[in-house]
């Protein structure tokens, strides 16, 4: 049996692994037939790099840059609360959430 000669390469990668980006949100409740409807909305972040900022925009023009909190919609509607998550490398998580206000829930 003869074997040939066939020449081994081999390639080094180095591998930069970023620290996962985590985080839990919360809205509840997110549906009433009837406004006014206040929503408690809360966020926790880990991984990343540490201090994290948060902004609430919930989607009727106010927001909040408190990592919990409520809101109070006033007024018949489909909103999107949006929660942004930022670290300190300025990497930027978000999550949705729609909150339906009066008769809308029932489309």
């Amino acid at each position: 049996m003869t074997y040939s000669k066939i020449p081994l390469l081999f390639m080094i990668v180095s591998l930069s692994i970023l620290p996962s980006r985590l985080y839990a949100a919360t809205a509840s409740p997110t549906s009433s037939a009837h406004a006014p409807l206040t929503v408690t909305f809360s966020c926790s972040a880990s991984g990343g790099t540490a201090p994290y900022s948060y902004l609430w925009d919930f989607g009727d023009g106010a927001s909040s840059t408190e990592a919990n909190t409520t809101h109070t919609y006033t007024t018949t509607g489909l909103w999107t609360a949006t929660i942004y998550v930022v670290d300190a490398t300025n990497t930027v998580v978000s999550k949705s959430f729609s909150i339906k206000v009066g008769a809308i829930v029932n489309q």
